[in-house]
């Protein structure tokens, strides 16, 4: 679990390092922080609460609006398996995504589909196979030049799914 951290931090810092002189909204690196309900769609009366944190970039050198998202999500109240038993949910996932800016408007849908990593916590808890993909969608809202709000709907894998609200720091 260190080197994973230790790991998402170094890519974290040479995504905000690197983008460090951008200007515009948007585009450059931004740190999130989000409070997820960690749903089981099978279950519809069981969820959980969970940790998310994430780190992105703009990529407007490749197309523009497209970017680059690393998240990680940790259970900090466990969701039920609809058995009764505590699901300990911890995923790594990479996303590439594309900022649809709504013209005059400090909005942003952001759709994003990825590699993650779901059973870093339990086993098969979150999907039945070691990877898999996963889509996401997100509302942001720009509250100043380096400042968002966000929601953000993703599905984790075949057992659970994030409704989360955050913020995001840009850089």
């Amino acid at each position: 679990m260190k080197k994973m951290v230790a790991a998402l931090s170094t890519l974290l810092l040479t995504s905000a390092l690197a983008s460090a002189d951008s200007d515009n909204g948007l585009s450059g690196a931004y740190v999130g922080v989000g409070l997820a309900i960690e749903a089981v769609p099978k279950h519809a009366d069981e969820y959980g609460v969970g940790l998310v944190l994430k780190g992105g970039m703009a990529l407007p050198q490749l197309f523009e609006g497209l970017g680059a998202e690393v998240e990680l999500t940790k259970s900090l109240s466990d969701p039920e398996d609809g058995a009764g038993h505590g699901v300990s949910i911890l995923t790594l996932a990479g996303y590439v995504t594309y900022d649809i800016t709504i013209p005059d408007s400090p909005f942003t849908v952001r759709p994003r589909a990825g590699i993650i990593l779901p059973n870093l916590g339990d086993s098969e808890s979150v999907n039945s196979r070691d990877f898999g993909f996963s889509l996401g969608i997100a509302g942001v809202y720009a509250l100043n030049e380096q400042l968002n709000a966000y929601v953000d709907y993703t599905i984790l894998g075949e057992y659970i799914t994030n409704y989360t609200a955050g913020i995001e720091l840009k850089f």
